[in-house]
């Protein structure tokens, strides 16, 4: 039990910097023309060491308009999105005043990244007077926003309504005085304060409204409906409401892990996946209350997305994910459970240590995608149809093998070369510390990482606070981190050529300096077992060389090329070649998989 309290303290102690109180309504007047109106009072105090002049908000819902920056940067608007306006989005502060003063003529769109003119995802309010350090403002906002048809995360679908990033949010102020408040790119997501959401809600009667907050009162009258939730310490709020939804529940308890309420809301068709989705999460729940930490909310909601609204599925929020699913998904593809594995596994990094993810993505997309791989391993394949098997960890590999490396994995998220955001800040970042796990022992790492999540839960981190935890707990390997995170490009070790009694082993590409552990068997059957630093190595073994292995364990997740590790006298040009050519059928075949 002083385990569960010590981890939780953060969670008791927190003391939010901004609180919201809402009263909305959503309004359908057609089944794309679905608007959410209302107002929101944010209590809001300066917690920098200097006077705040501005006070900037996004306004997410503007991207899904013409002309924004996430438009062109996906390639322009769609094109039957350009026939039917209806279909597109958009978010308006229609009066803001701060402590009771009128500043909307004050607002005014900015472009701090890109310099579109066009893109109207960031505005900003001027204040009369700088608030000093410590001062509170009280910010009042009316606003409309009208939701796009199902795209990128949010939208309406056939009956069913996605409402996230949907209200104007300030950005974080950081305690020099600048503001982390970027605009809404394709790559990258969110970043927000901790704080206390009260929101009301006005929907249809017909609806099945839920959110990720507790909801406190829900009272209906005729057409309509009236519901309250009310969440603590988190640093967004989405809600959903559904015609169809069947709403189940569980509950899930460990003796590292204090009872915790499972929510799921399903399609009718997908029923008979519930099994699938309870038993994910509950296996990610003890998992991570054995490596990290207990959950440190009473509550986790899973929204099964419908069939028109897939667009949503695959996305966290605090205490809220939503899964996906297909009718008469095949038991032996494991895709419902992977997504509801990586998912969940957010609440730990994007919910609770919360860092910028526009600035620095890997801190919670790939450091999940590396529990999501773990904990995907523990079942004995991710993927086995008709005799096809392939473990997550294998997928992932072999994403990595395939894929373009133009810039460091720490580089901001819309910065990075065409079609190679996932690659770094999901795939590379997950096989570099999969390969630090394998190189230091599985214990020793979940504990630096465990002691990284409990120090800095509820506090924006940044990667270097997080390379100087683990370390703390580690020793020094900036010879594997430095070059994986900070360089583009990845590296190989392999078996440069055998000669006789004498073999060369060469690494290319990225100098990882880390030790290596290599094999070679002599013509008289010994076999000489030694580790290899350095760029390059020439060593003669006496004997005539008859094989040679570069990492037997396979600890070196982040090898661009296992297949030159090997070389033996008895391999053919043939056989290698065939290998060469079954690894790639396997890799088409995976990217196949939804």
């Amino acid at each position: 039990m002083r385990k569960l309290i010590f981890f939780l303290a953060p969670l008791l102690l927190f003391s939010g910097v901004i609180s919201y109180k809402m009263e909305v309504a959503l309004e359908i007047k057609g089944r794309y023309k679905v608007f959410v109106k209302g107002r929101e009072i944010i209590q809001w105090e300066n917690n920098a060491q200097v006077p705040v002049e501005r006070i900037p908000f996004h306004l997410y819902q503007n991207a899904f308009r013409k002309g924004s920056s996430f438009m062109k940067e996906i390639g322009g608007l769609p094109r039957k999105w350009k026939k039917h306006k209806e279909w597109w989005g958009k978010e308006e502060i229609k009066r803001i005043t701060v402590n009771g003063n009128d500043l909307t003529g004050t607002l005014k769109f900015t472009q701090p990244d890109d310099g579109n003119s066009e893109d109207r995802t960031v505005a900003e309010i001027t204040l009369p007077e700088p608030a000093e350090p410590g001062d509170q403002l009280t910010i009042e906002v009316e606003f409309t926003t009208k939701l796009p048809k199902v795209f990128a995360r949010s939208g309406s679908g056939v009956g069913y309504y996605f409402v996230s990033q949907w209200f104007p949010k300030p950005g974080v102020l950081l305690d020099d005085g600048k503001w982390v408040c970027h605009q809404y790119h394709r790559n990258g997501e969110f970043f927000a304060d901790f704080s206390t959401y009260e929101v009301k809600i006005k929907a249809p009667s017909d609806l099945v409204v839920t959110a990720n907050g507790e909801l406190v009162k829900q009272e209906k009258s005729g057409k309509n409906q009236s519901l309250l939730f009310r969440q603590e310490r988190v640093h967004d709020f989405v809600w959903v409401a559904d015609k169809d939804f069947i709403k189940v529940e569980d509950r899930f308890s460990s003796p590292k892990q204090p009872e915790v309420k499972i929510l799921l809301f399903i399609q009718p068709d997908h029923l008979r996946q519930k099994g699938r989705y309870l038993e994910a999460i509950k296996r990610a729940l003890k998992f991570y209350s054995e490596k990290i930490g207990p959950y440190p909310y009473k509550r986790i909601t899973i929204i099964d997305p419908d069939i028109s609204a897939m667009r949503t599925s695959g996305m966290e929020y605090p205490t809220l994910i939503t899964g996906g699913s297909l009718y008469l998904l095949p038991k032996g593809i494991k895709f419902t459970k992977d997504v509801t594995i990586h998912e969940f596994g957010h609440q730990y990094w994007y919910g609770v240590v919360a860092n910028n993810e526009t600035d620095e993505a890997w801190l919670d997309e790939g450091v999940n995608t590396f529990f999501e791989e773990n904990i995907m391993d523990t079942y004995p394949w991710f993927f086995d149809i008709l005799g096809y098997r392939a473990r997550d960890s294998e997928r992932l590999r072999l994403g990595y093998i395939k894929s373009t490396y133009a810039d460091p994995i720490i580089t901001p998220s819309w910065k990075f070369f065409p079609g190679t955001y996932s690659a770094n800040v999901y795939t590379k970042t997950a096989l570099t510390l999969e390969t630090w796990k394998r190189l230091v022992g599985e214990d020793k790492f979940f504990s630096a990482l465990s002691e990284y999540y409990r120090k800095y839960a509820f506090s924006h981190p940044t990667s270097s606070d997080f390379f100087n935890t683990v370390q703390q707990y580690l020793g020094d390997w900036s010879g594997l981190w430095k070059p994986m995170f900070y360089r583009a490009g990845k590296v190989n070790w392999k078996v440069y050529g055998v000669w006789g009694r004498e073999v060369i082993l060469l690494r290319q590409g990225l100098d990882v300096e880390v030790p290596v552990e290599v094999e070679v068997e002599t013509q008289d059957g010994k076999k000489h077992s030694f580790v290899w630093e350095g760029k390059w190595l020439k060593k003669n073994f006496g004997k005539k060389v008859v094989k040679v292995s570069i990492d037997p364990k396979e600890k070196l997740m982040i090898d661009a090329n296992p297949f030159d590790n090997r070389w033996s006298r008895k391999s053919s040009i043939p056989s290698r070649l065939a290998w060469r050519f079954l690894v790639n059928i396997q890799a088409i075949f995976l990217n196949l998989l939804p």
